[in-house]
């Protein structure tokens, strides 16, 4: 299904030429898609916010340079060069460098120049076909592009700034006190009632830091109050400045990050980075995490006090709010309006008051400027001001001003201020063309305000009065026109946030799904989440159903709450065979894998390979009956691709059966062949998986620049798809390519990064458990040692258990108990084997060995070191080998 921003970007490439239309025709060329890339290009001077063409052209230089990455790798730079990639890339229709290839014939044209569109499909020298597959094949580069394009720009995480308002009068002393405090490095909290201009004075100070860097976040609940909303807002402005150890982070967990406490860490590590020139993190309505009843406040709002309370000191911190939940070095209160400011006010806007008038305004309002500021606005309506002050000396306070605004708005002014009221966020300004002479008017009536970005806002206190008093059906439609809008401009689970507002859920499914990936990499995770765990299954198709299933399924699984994410699943009938209940197999199978069911996790992942081979079997039919109607070539090379999909995961399979047996050689080679076949592919996951297995191969081995050469790729691919689990493993694997190396201290971090993420998988914390072991026993710190050890024991899991009992082996040699750590190591030997792991079980014969030496054995020792030599030896561990030897040797010496 295209999308109405794949149709956008349809437009933009049909007019590629021409830059001034699509500056003047296309939303995708206007500031608030454009953000950063244009504010940069301003910045330069290359571009201007009001030049139609020079927007234009930043946004096709946008799409030249996000169609780039579809090559994977530098393109051609002559026309031989393309042809000669054209002759190999076009028997790989569906990859991204096909998708390049479509691109650059139909629209680039930059070496590629068929006279006219059928010479693309009717040219043997191009991609032939016929005019139906090449259609199919550009809504796919489409399609693909628009992802690029959306990675490139990231609209989901447009720097927020705070409404550009002027210094309220009187606050100037608030504001120089502020400043000289933050600037010092202090932590400053303003607070008092509302409508007292605490936004209005912390705007001014953000505004004031132009040299140094400021971070503006306002706590919006249920939208972004959770702490991964907040690491991914503050990652992402970090690494703007050059800091990338929390973007890393965020990155990797797709913004669900349990650990706070690993996450202040690395957020310390970046302001030490940045300790030249500190940025100032300001956090508006800071006080909505706070409840001062303890069992009230959210996990997630503790999380996130309890991070910012850890950041006071180490970077100037700005804090507002009505209440001041936190210890600051300066605490300051808006002392409001003067009679002498009101007077002030409304003199500057071109209306005299009296005395009298001033005073009795003053004593209605108690100097609250949002009150006097709307009793401006009403001024500017018309309305007498003795009938206003009559009307507040009976109802004081906002609904009541508001409310008689209101009456006195024009319809186009109340018209946009209620389709303003939906958004949680900034909305693009130049949404309605229709109304945007009401535009102006609300912004300087303080109604709304626009964020330097081409978004306009309600300020929230109207926001929540307009959208209660919106009627069910407008409140409906306008969250429908808002998802279409979010959706235009490629924000997904904004737009699926609407469609469920607007009772579409099946919408807000069907939106989403395909594009859940590269949202979840976006930092989307909280947001999804706080979406579709309120969707219920009543009133939804059974296909939209089991999409919602495995949506909720996989949202736990980031999250961590595995035992959810299995009780989703098996809620749901699986029985049919679709591709939908191969996954919902694969993901039930990996909950009960970590979870430590393996013997459920194999049962389960048969099921899905029965269903998967039935279902091949069919297409496998389908095909051979399409092809005695003339099947045509490029569908048969459509069939190539997905054998050869099929032989990327043969060669991973047969390759981790021989690193299992110990025939690294060989396994080496099928990972690499499955490296090159996923390659050819442009299968991201088919590489990810390739590059892992040799990692792990080449750290097994002791090759560490290969070795962290692979991880590194591997790690990449799991930090864009958040991918936790995949990233625990890495990590885990990092771990052992250091204790094999001898890095024990970076082992350290590893496994304890690997644990972090592990605490709900019982099989890679255990994993993960006597990593830690072994290194805290490498660096002398043997109370950790001992202590992971046991937790690995008691948690039962095969494979990491004969790896305990060797620390602990190496524990008892250390402490002269040689009887115990003789059966540590006969015992990690005999599991070993049994798990087929006999890499372990090497190492377990060679310390017994030595044990059995120092016990007087030594037809035994020698038994035991040949044994393992001879497996170090066929495995290609050298280094081992040759340790090993040297055993053998000294024993024959003496």
């Amino acid at each position: 299904m295209t999308t109405a921003f794949e149709q956008q970007l349809k437009k933009v490439l049909k007019h590629f030429d021409n830059p001034k239309r699509i500056g003047e025709e296309s939303p995708l060329a206007s500031p608030y898609f454009l953000s950063q890339a244009l504010q940069e290009a301003v910045t330069t001077g290359s571009a201007t916010l009001s030049s139609a063409a020079m927007r234009g052209q930043v946004l096709c230089e946008e799409i030249r340079k996000a169609a780039a990455t579809l090559w994977g790798g530098p393109l051609p730079q002559s026309l031989a060069a393309m042809r000669e990639a054209l002759a190999v890339a076009r028997q790989m229709p569906g990859t991204p460098r096909y998708a390049y290839l479509v691109l650059e014939l139909r629209c680039f044209q930059q070496f590629l120049r068929p006279r006219r569109p059928a010479d693309i499909w009717e040219d043997e020298s191009y991609l032939p076909g016929s005019q139906a597959e090449h259609y199919r094949d550009f809504d796919l580069a489409i399609s693909q592009l628009g992802e690029a394009l959306l990675e490139r720009l990231h609209p989901t995480l447009r720097p927020e700034n705070p409404p550009r308002a002027e210094l309220l009068l009187g606050y100037e002393a608030e504001f120089e006190r502020a400043i000289a405090a933050l600037h010092a490095g202090q932590t400053v909290q303003i607070s008092g009632p509302g409508g007292m201009g605490k936004t209005t004075l912390g705007a001014a100070i953000f505004n004031h830091f132009t040299e140094q860097p400021a971070f503006w976040f306002t706590v919006r609940p249920t939208f972004n109050d959770r702490l991964g909303s907040l690491l991914f807002a503050l990652g992402h402005f970090l690494y703007a400045q050059g800091a990338t150890n929390l973007w890393q982070l965020v990155v990797a967990a797709g913004g669900f990050i349990e650990d706070a406490n690993l996450a202040l860490s690395l957020l310390r590590q970046d302001l030490a980075t940045l300790r030249a020139n500190l940025p100032v993190i300001c956090l508006d309505e800071f006080d909505r995490l706070y409840s001062t009843d303890s069992t009230q406040t959210m996990p997630g709002h503790a999380q996130i006090l309890a991070l910012v309370e850890g950041l006071r000191g180490v970077t100037p911190l700005l804090l507002i709010g009505q209440k001041a939940p936190l210890e600051a070095d300066l605490y300051l209160t808006p002392p409001g309006f003067t009679p002498l400011h009101i007077q002030q006010l409304f003199r500057t806007a071109g209306y005299g008051l009296s005395h009298d008038e001033t005073q009795q305004l003053h004593r209605y309002t108690a100097g609250n400027p949002r009150l006097a500021l709307l009793c401006l606005a009403l001024h500017k309506s018309g309305e007498l001001l003795i009938d206003r002050l009559s009307l507040v000396a009976q109802t004081p306070g906002l609904a009541a001003l508001f409310h008689r605004l209101w009456q006195r708005l024009d319809a186009g002014e109340r018209q946009l201020l209620q389709r303003l009221s939906v958004f949680r966020s900034p909305a693009p300004s130049t949404s309605w063309p229709a109304l945007q002479p009401y535009l102006q008017n609300i912004v300087e009536r303080r109604l709304a305000w626009s964020d330097g970005q081409g978004g306009v806002e309600l300020l929230p206190v109207f926001r929540s009065h307009i959208y209660e008093e919106l009627l069910p059906d407008l409140r409906e439609q306008l969250h429908l026109d808002a998802a279409e809008l979010r959706t235009l401009h490629g924000q997904y689970t904004a737009a699926a946030y609407h469609y469920w507002r607007s009772n579409r859920p099946a919408k807000a499914i069907q939106v989403w799904y395909p594009h859940r990936t590269n949202e979840l990499s976006r930092g989307q995770g909280d947001a999804a989440f706080a979406i579709f765990s309120k969707i219920s299954q009543h009133g939804l198709s059974k296909a939209d159903g089991k999409t919602l299933t495995l949506i909720q399924a996989e949202l736990y699984k980031l999250q961590g709450d595995l035992i959810q994410g299995r009780a989703t699943l098996e809620a749901q009938d699986w029985s049919k065979e679709s591709e939908s209940s191969v996954r919902a197999r694969t993901l039930h199978g990996e909950f009960l894998d970590a979870l430590g069911y393996p013997d459920a996790a194999q049962r389960i992942y048969d099921e899905g390979l029965t269903t998967a081979t039935r279902l091949l079997g069919q297409v496998v039919t389908l095909r051979r009956q399409r092809s005695m109607l003339h099947l045509r070539q490029k569908e048969l090379q459509m069939a190539w691709q997905e054998a050869r999909a099929a032989e990327c995961q043969v060669h991973n399979l047969r390759g981790e059966l021989e690193y299992e047996q110990g025939r690294y050689h060989d396994a080496a080679i099928s990972f690499q062949n499955a490296l090159v076949v996923a390659e050819s592919l442009g299968d991201a996951a088919g590489m990810a998986l390739a590059e892992r297995n040799l990692a792990n191969l080449y750290g097994r081995q002791q090759k560490v620049a290969q070795a962290q050469e692979h991880a590194q790729r591997a790690i990449e691919h799991y930090q864009r798809t958040g991918d936790r689990f995949g990233l625990a493993v890495m990590y885990n694997n990092l771990a052992s390519i250091c204790l094999d190396t001898r890095q024990f201290q970076q082992a350290v971090t590893y496994a304890a990064q690997a644990l972090a993420a592990s605490k709900a998988s019982p099989y890679y914390a255990a994993i993960a458990a006597a990593n830690l072991a072994e290194a805290y026993f490498e660096t002398d710190q043997v109370e950790q040692a001992q202590s992971y050890a046991y937790e690995v024991l008691t948690q039962e899991e095969r494979q990491p258990y004969p790896y305990a009992l060797f620390t602990l082996g190496r524990l008892k040699v250390r402490q002269g108990a040689l009887a115990d750590a003789q059966k540590h190591f006969v015992e990690a030997m005999r599991i070993g084997q049994a798990n087929g792991d006999d890499f372990i079980a090497a190492y377990a014969q060679r310390e017994l060995g030595s044990v059995l030496q120092a016990l007087g054995d030594q037809p035994a020792a020698e038994s035991a070191w040949q044994a393992a030599l001879t497996f170090f030896a066929n495995a290609g561990i050298e280094q081992e080998a040759t340790k090993t030897r040297q055993l053998l040797a000294a024993d024959v010496a003496g």
